[in-house]
């Protein structure tokens, strides 16, 4: 049963990548019922998921509250790589609803740390939206960080070219 929660993660995240909202949605959801009845710490991926899907579709709240469901559950399971990685991908929501405080711990936090091997594909490319976002709306110094810790993450991940772009709208 717990290969089906990962075959459902599985299908939410190629859902996701064809902009499938509502199958990756439904799948993210099957999988959170499935692995909570298993009592699987997974479970804290397919909230994580659930939040990024919401960001997609600019559903703050439920980004919020699905990031807030999948670091409770990291805290007590995981390493503290998937929390850091569940950080990085909550900025996004905690930013669009101006919760600064929060994020500029967070930001610090991440920034400060010298290994970012938890970067994960995601997270990378939801700082880069957070960072374009963060300069529309006028909070540069705050998108200028962000945008070194894209570079940080992209470099982690081995895309060199994503990250030389991310340190040149640090400038």
């Amino acid at each position: 049963r717990a290969l089906k929660g990962s075959i459902l993660l599985t299908a939410g995240d190629i859902s996701r990548q064809r902009h499938f909202a509502q199958e990756a949605l439904a799948y993210y959801d099957q999988a959170v019922h499935l692995l909570l009845s298993l009592g699987a710490p997974e479970v804290w991926a397919a909230y994580l998921n659930l939040s990024l899907t919401a960001y997609d579709h600019e559903d703050w709240e439920s980004a919020a509250q699905m990031s807030s469901n999948s670091r409770e559950v990291a805290l007590k399971v995981s390493t503290s790589e998937v929390v850091s990685m569940i950080n990085s991908c909550s900025l996004f929501g905690l930013a669009k609803r101006r919760e600064w405080s929060a994020f500029d711990m967070i930001l610090t936090t991440l920034l400060n740390s010298d290994d970012h091997r938890y970067a994960q594909y995601d997270s990378a490319n939801t700082l880069e939206r957070l960072a374009h976002s963060l300069n529309e709306e006028g909070e540069a110094l705050r998108a200028q960080e962000v945008w070194r810790l894209t570079a940080y993450q992209f470099r982690a991940l081995g895309l060199i070219d994503r990250a030389l772009i991310a340190e040149n709208f640090q400038v």
